[in-house]
Protein backbone atom coordinates (compact mmCIF):
# COMPACT_ATOMS: atom_id res chain seq x y z
CA UNK A 1 0.00 0.00 0.00
CA UNK A 2 1.73 3.29 -1.19
CA UNK A 3 2.16 5.62 2.05
CA UNK A 4 -0.40 8.36 0.86
CA UNK A 5 -3.47 6.65 0.35
CA UNK A 6 -2.48 4.25 3.70
CA UNK A 7 -5.50 5.60 6.00
CA UNK A 8 -8.15 5.27 3.16
CA UNK A 9 -7.75 1.65 2.80
CA UNK A 10 -8.72 0.77 5.92
CA UNK A 11 -11.63 3.55 5.97
CA UNK A 12 -12.62 2.05 3.05
CA UNK A 13 -13.48 -1.14 5.39
CA UNK A 14 -14.57 0.64 8.04
CA UNK A 15 -11.32 0.84 9.97
CA UNK A 16 -9.10 3.82 11.59
CA UNK A 17 -5.71 4.68 12.86
CA UNK A 18 -6.14 5.58 16.22
CA UNK A 19 -3.56 7.62 18.62
CA UNK A 20 -1.35 8.47 15.88
CA UNK A 21 1.88 10.06 17.36
CA UNK A 22 1.28 13.84 16.96
CA UNK A 23 3.75 16.25 15.11
CA UNK A 24 4.22 13.70 12.75
CA UNK A 25 2.53 14.03 8.94
CA UNK A 26 -0.52 11.85 8.57
CA UNK A 27 -0.36 9.59 5.60
CA UNK A 28 -1.65 11.50 2.52
CA UNK A 29 -0.23 14.99 4.28
CA UNK A 30 1.78 17.44 2.21
CA UNK A 31 5.25 18.67 3.72
CA UNK A 32 5.47 22.29 3.59
CA UNK A 33 8.86 22.54 2.98
CA UNK A 34 9.17 19.66 0.60
CA UNK A 35 7.89 20.36 -3.08
CA UNK A 36 7.40 16.90 -4.18
CA UNK A 37 5.95 14.30 -1.70
CA UNK A 38 8.04 11.07 -1.26
CA UNK A 39 5.78 9.47 1.27
CA UNK A 40 7.67 8.24 4.24
CA UNK A 41 10.76 9.76 3.33
CA UNK A 42 8.89 12.97 3.98
CA UNK A 43 9.21 11.90 7.83
CA UNK A 44 12.58 12.79 9.54
CA UNK A 45 14.35 9.73 10.92
CA UNK A 46 13.15 11.13 14.77
CA UNK A 47 9.35 11.04 13.52
CA UNK A 48 9.75 7.67 11.85
CA UNK A 49 11.17 5.99 15.20
CA UNK A 50 8.60 7.82 16.86
CA UNK A 51 6.29 5.85 14.61
CA UNK A 52 7.89 2.54 15.02
CA UNK A 53 8.06 2.75 18.75
CA UNK A 54 3.85 3.95 18.85
CA UNK A 55 3.35 0.66 16.77
CA UNK A 56 5.51 -1.69 18.63
CA UNK A 57 4.23 -0.46 22.25
CA UNK A 58 0.33 -1.24 21.01
CA UNK A 59 -0.19 3.02 21.13
CA UNK A 60 -1.03 3.09 17.44
CA UNK A 61 -3.76 0.57 16.67
CA UNK A 62 -6.37 0.02 14.37
CA UNK A 63 -9.69 0.17 15.44
CA UNK A 64 -13.03 -1.22 13.67
CA UNK A 65 -15.78 1.47 13.62
CA UNK A 66 -19.24 0.69 13.36
CA UNK A 67 -21.24 1.31 9.82
CA UNK A 68 -23.29 3.79 11.62
CA UNK A 69 -20.54 5.74 13.42
CA UNK A 70 -18.68 6.01 9.91
CA UNK A 71 -21.55 7.62 8.91
CA UNK A 72 -21.12 10.23 11.14
CA UNK A 73 -17.34 10.83 10.61
CA UNK A 74 -18.42 11.92 7.04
Amino acid sequence: IPWKTLPKVPAHHGYILKNYPKDILMPGERCPIVVRSKGIHNLTTLERFKLVDALKNNVLTIQYIPTDACKSLT
